[in-house]
């Protein structure tokens, strides 16, 4: 999901750019000043060669330490590691088959010989089954892409909020993920993300899944409106120390991003809801929707900070 997540970044570095608040981000967060020779990139709008390898340089120096910071003790996936790393061992003790089974995984061939084939075929069979088990015991969004991209999304944008909020001097990445990891694993333990708590279950309805539970806003660029900012909320508001005015401030600016898909999820749940009330009169039907979708919208954020308080 991660390599999904950054090799999109990479691919899409002009697209990036021509979305202004994208570039912000990208130059903010490779600390890229006027003066460097990186600008020109993002005033281009383009990579050549020398940059592109200058991007890899400063991404390997200052931002990859912090991801997988993250990765390596983000609770979900550092029981994943060990659990996978324990499945490594046990196969690999059994026998030489096991082992070529799991090189074939991994690297899509194997050195095994012809008259070991089909053994290593059943036992790779074996291995994915297991594999498979072991993902299974991931929440269902983080199975999914848009739970790691959510996930990913709030990582990306709260650094800001965590060097003005909680830090007397400007943060690396890597201190920055400490703190995230920190409170994104209160946020797991809590059972925010697992479907297992109702109540907060509830509250994800129009970010993740709709009136027909059904999977909503799992696009890559919805991250950004939708479960990005409601993690990055939660995060924030585990992690909240200092600043009573950066909180505020983020807390206003994510409720009003969240608000916002929530009316649009609930516009789509009255229209099926009136339609039959208003054959005739599409106007008055726009109407209602809208107005029983903005009340229903505001409703959900009130639980939301309800919530987001009961945490801080």
């Amino acid at each position: 999901m991660m390599h999904i997540y950054f090799s999109h970044r990479r691919r899409n570095f002009q697209d990036f750019c021509d979305l202004s608040w994208r570039k912000a981000d990208q130059q903010t967060a490779l600390g890229v000043q006027p003066v460097d020779k990186l600008q020109e990139a993002f005033t281009l709008k383009r990579l050549d060669s020398d940059t592109s390898n200058e991007v890899r340089k400063i991404f390997n120096r200052s931002i990859l330490e912090g991801i997988v910071y993250f990765l390596e003790n983000f609770t979900p996936y550092k029981k994943y590691i060990s659990d996978i790393r324990a499945l490594e061992k046990e196969f690999n003790a059994k026998s030489s088959s096991a082992r070529h089974a799991f090189y074939d995984i991994r690297f899509g061939s194997n050195y095994g010989g012809e008259s070991e084939q089909e053994d290593i075929r059943e036992v790779r069979g074996d291995i994915i089954e297991s594999i498979e088990e072991i993902v299974r015991d991931l929440s269902l969004l983080l199975q999914q892409d848009i739970g790691m991209r959510g996930v990913m999304c709030a990582f990306g944008r709260l650094r800001h909020y965590y060097a003005r909020s909680l830090s007397s001097t400007p943060s690396n990445w890597l201190s920055y993920s400490k703190w995230f990891t920190k409170n994104m694993n209160k946020l797991i333990e809590d059972k925010w993300l697992n479907g297992l708590d109702q109540r907060k279950y509830k509250l994800l309805k129009h970010i993740t899944y709709d009136h027909n539970d059904n999977r909503v806003n799992y696009r890559l660029d919805h991250a950004r409106i939708a479960l990005g900012p409601f993690i990055g909320l939660l995060v924030a508001a585990y992690g909240k120390k200092n600043s009573q005015d950066e909180w505020n401030q983020l807390r206003e600016s994510y409720l009003e991003k969240i608000q916002d898909t929530l009316f649009r999820g609930y516009k789509k749940e009255m229209r099926v809801l009136l339609k039959d009330e208003y054959v005739n009169d599409l106007t008055e039907l726009n109407a209602e929707v809208k107005k029983r979708a903005q009340k229903k919208a505001k409703e959900h954020i009130k639980k939301l900070e309800k919530a987001v308080e009961s945490i801080i």
